[in-house]
């Protein structure tokens, strides 16, 4: 990553849950699998995957938490 962009919500790795009903998502606890700096919206896209099954949406910040057993 370039050292200007400030720093993911979230990391590679991290369980997290899709927070329902914002923005239309329903409830999924997932681990981030993949981190998109988006330059035009100047913030970070998130990718789960729910067990082995890589969901094909992309999250933003406010649409995940941390997932806490």
């Amino acid at each position: 990553m370039t050292a200007n962009l400030p720093v993911p919500e979230f990391q590679l790795g991290q369980t997290v849950r899709v927070v329902p009903h914002v923005n239309g998502h329903t409830e999924k606890i997932g681990v981030i699998r993949d981190i998109i700096w988006h330059y035009k919206d100047a913030r970070y896209y998130f990718y789960i995957k729910v067990g082995k099954q890589k969901i094909s949406t992309r999250y933003i910040a406010n649409e995940l938490e941390i997932h806490k057993p």
